[in-house]
């Protein structure tokens, strides 16, 4: 199991380290993601590692490096469809 978190301000980093610590109590096993855009701006080995310290698995700033991060820890995974693999069946059904 696992549990994506999201921050979209920067007086939302305590709410997330809180909620990183109250789920890992209660939830110890399951993985937290979290992804906080904001540390681009700020001092991003500092407040990833608070994040880190509460609990968090793994701590990204953008969309790509959670799914890097998804990819590395779930390999066995289903990847959503490419385009071209789309059309392709898309015309197996007849659809144009």
């Amino acid at each position: 199991a696992m549990i994506l978190m999201t921050g979209v301000t920067s007086q939302g980093a305590a709410d997330l380290r809180s909620y990183c610590r109250r789920l890992r109590a209660r939830l110890g096993n399951t993985k937290l993601f979290v992804l906080q855009p904001l540390l681009l701006s700020g001092d991003l080995s500092r407040d990833a590692q608070r994040l880190r310290d509460a609990g968090a698995d793994v701590v990204v700033s953008t969309i790509q490096e959670l799914l890097s991060a998804l990819e590395s820890i779930y390999p066995e995974a289903p990847r959503p469809p490419t385009k071209q693999s789309g059309e392709v069946a898309l015309k197996a059904v007849g659809a144009h």
